[in-house]
């Protein structure tokens, strides 16, 4: 096994120092690579404010930049090339098309033997005839393709014409000693008003249209309206959508009853204490936040969007409604509130389903093995 040094540098490229699903999954996989065979490191394409360095600080993975900017842009790969090359890296492994097609060129200059690609949603690829070109490129190029749900490689295949063959699927996992029923906290309360008893909603993630937040407010107000009062959303995340969002609640009248907590360190504590996790979004992958909430034994309502499908069987570990219908969710939150049993039973396949197919362990052994093909390749 040939390589930079003892061991195999594996690099992954995220966007930035901000914390979302891709950028957590990196994340796992760094920090759950055997360090005896591989020496793990997380590159943020663009630098800035965010939590993902104390994030990676705490699970023992090194943090680097590669500075793209304004200004550095002049120097098109130049720079990266220069920092890429610095860090000796064996595989550098991409996440995302876009983040690939500007980055190859300096990976190539920096002479990286492997370069790899994880693509996490078809949102963005769809509605660019230049990422489809470049999702057949990555597939046929990089040392391997892979995607994080069977639901994304269909549409490849079907409307960006890549071969089926050359499309590895790697669903998310999430670390089940961390996100776990058995790690109870009352710290959730401490984000709702002082002396409500009721039901605690949780939604975790950014706040972007894609979410539809506002199927959810719609939702929660019918739940008002038929009398229903004794629950309160905490949503924990941030984003460019915030404002409005908080506008919406008002206009509503759901202000006594919602919480925007902002972005936490502390997801794998609140979970537990809630009642209830709920995911509204118009447009998903395989998100992390929900296999999170299912970890931690929570009862879930998603919308049966992207992957979602693929890890919430619908009656048996999480309750699907369509996207946008607003009454199919109002109608199943109500169930899951009035229905403790039903509500533990979910809780209880939802937490079984991802120790068993969606756990971190997983995830980074299926990693592991595409890694070490490529230098078996070499060989």
């Amino acid at each position: 096994m040939e390589t930079c040094g003892n061991k195999i540098r594996v690099a992954h490229l995220i966007y930035s120092p901000k914390v979302g699903g891709s950028e957590m999954v990196a994340a796992e996989v760094c920090a759950g690579l055997d360090r005896t065979i591989f020496d793990p490191l997380c590159l943020t394409l663009f630098s800035g404010r965010g939590l993902m360095p104390d994030i990676l600080r705490e699970k023992r993975v090194p943090c680097a930049s590669l500075k793209r900017g304004r200004a550095t842009r002049l120097l098109g790969p130049v720079l990266p090339a220069i920092i890429l090359r610095r860090l000796k890296i064996d595989i550098l492994h991409i996440h995302h098309v876009p983040f690939f097609l500007s980055t190859v060129r300096a990976a190539k200059l920096a002479g990286i033997p492997h370069i790899c690609l994880t693509e996490h949603s078809w949102l963005s690829i769809s509605k660019s005839q230049r990422l489809k070109e470049g999702c057949r490129m990555a597939a046929q190029k990089a040392g391997f393709f892979s995607v994080i749900s069977r639901e994304l490689k269909n549409r490849l295949v079907a409307e960006a014409f890549i071969p089926e063959s050359l499309i590895a699927v790697i669903p998310n996992g999430v670390d089940t000693t961390v996100f776990s029923p058995q790690n109870p906290s009352q710290s959730i309360r401490d984000l709702v008003p002082e002396g409500f008893k009721g039901k605690i909603i949780v939604c975790v993630g950014r706040l972007v249209e894609e979410k539809d937040y506002g199927n959810l407010f719609s939702a929660l107000e019918c739940l008002k309206k038929i009398g229903r009062d004794d629950f309160h959303l905490v949503l924990v995340g941030d984003g460019g959508l915030r404002k409005s969002l908080e506008e919406q609640v008002k206009r509503k009248g759901l202000s006594a009853c919602a919480t925007f907590a902002g972005i936490r360190t502390d997801i794998n504590k609140l979970l537990p204490g809630a009642d209830l996790f709920v995911m509204s979004s118009k447009s998903e992958g395989l998100p992390v936040a929900l296999l999170e909430a299912m970890a931690c034994g929570l009862p879930v309502i998603a919308t049966s969007v992207g992957g979602i499908p693929e890890v919430v069987e619908n009656g048996k570990n999480g309750l699907l409604v369509p996207p946008g219908d607003s009454n199919a969710l109002a109608a199943e939150i109500d169930r899951a509130l009035n229905d403790l049993e039903l509500a533990r039973q979910l809780g209880r396949n939802a937490r079984k389903m991802v120790e068993q197919s969606f756990s971190r362990d997983k995830m980074v052994g299926e990693y592991t093995n595409l890694y070490l093909k490529l230098f078996d390749k070499k060989e």
